[in-house]
């Protein structure tokens, strides 16, 4: 019987996963769409340069903050109350690694206004997800993950609680093989907005807003 019930809180896990995917995506793809549209007050200016340039070390950190954490979670979500490494400051760092890549991301345009929005939405999404994904954890481990829930906080790292006891730490190489392809997505957002520049610049696409 709990057996029964943990498999259909694991499909039931699953299915909020799937959703946020959908989220996500759609999210994206208005955003981008918004972004196409939209140009900066003006090209190439020191304020932009600096933006996305900002944007390219927080692509870089989000990207490694991610694959660092899911070098420790390596599947084992379900398995068992991961509280090393980047766990031990935040119970969910691959999704504050998202959340910097998104603010990254979207100071790539070279406008302050679409990283915070890139930002806040990642992270409405997440925090709205992170919530249902507790209650799974909550039937799954009980106390253990209780206490942990007390103990660390949800998104935001905090560097003073940073612990780390392990001697190694063992994943799956499928599982860091699927990090890397879902990380690199990240990255095509620099020339993506490269071109989209472009294309303004040379009244290809239409600028039918301005921002900053």
């Amino acid at each position: 019987m709990d057996s029964e019930l943990f498999t259909n809180s694991e499909n039931d896990l699953a299915i909020v996963q799937k959703k946020r995917k959908a989220v996500l995506f759609f999210a994206v793809i208005s955003l981008a769409c918004l972004i196409v549209l939209t140009r900066p007050v003006e090209f190439a200016t020191q304020y932009s340069i600096l933006l996305e340039i900002l944007g390219i070390h927080l692509i870089i950190f989000g990207v490694g903050y991610r694959i660092w954490s899911t070098i420790y979670i390596g599947g084992k979500k379900c398995a068992e109350v991961v509280k090393e490494g980047p766990y031990s400051m935040s119970r969910n760092p691959l999704y504050f690694g998202s959340i910097c890549c998104s603010i990254g991301v979207g100071l790539q345009t070279g406008m302050l206004v679409f990283g915070l929005l890139c930002g806040f939405f990642c992270w409405l999404i997440f925090h709205i997800v992170t919530a249902r994904e507790e209650r799974f954890l909550l039937k799954r481990f009980g106390g253990v993950y209780q206490e942990y829930l007390s103990s660390t906080p949800r998104m935001m790292p905090k560097v003073r609680m940073y612990r780390d006891s392990t001697e190694f730490v063992t994943f799956k190489p499928m599982h860091l093989k699927r990090a890397l392809q879902d990380n690199a997505w990240f990255f095509l957002a620099v020339p993506a907005t490269e071109l989209v520049e472009m294309a303004h610049e040379a009244d290809i696409i239409p600028s039918l807003l301005i921002a900053i």
